[in-house]
């Protein structure tokens, strides 16, 4: 397997997170949700965006983003769980495994 067959699925597992973390955004805003989760849902989405463009323009922090990133997104997931909105749960738990996706595509093409 080379990166150059394989290079098209970064992006379609990019969009994938992207889509979910918009949709718990949406969910989170539309249902006036009061607390810490309008304070957790859009930073974690700010912080992919920032860690898909961070690999490149500076490699040295990208796993740091990321990691600072993926934490909030499980945090989300957890507490969206013990609200019982299971849904925003499962938007979050989905990106979080189109990110696991993505390291392992990282790896296996290393």
């Amino acid at each position: 397997m080379t990166i150059e067959r394989y290079w098209v699925l970064f992006p379609i597992l990019f969009f994938l997170v992207l889509g979910c973390l918009i949709a718990a955004v949406i969910r989170t805003f539309r249902q006036n949700e009061k607390g810490i989760e309008k304070w957790t849902v859009v930073p974690a989405l700010a912080l992919i965006i920032v860690t898909a463009f961070s690999g490149w323009l500076f490699p040295s922090y990208h796993r740091i983003i990321s990691f600072v990133a993926e934490g909030l997104i499980f945090y989300n997931a957890i507490i969206f769980w013990k609200k019982k909105e299971r849904f925003t749960s499962w938007l979050n738990i989905a990106a979080l495994f189109f990110i696991f996706c993505d390291f392992s595509l990282h790896k296996i093409l290393k």
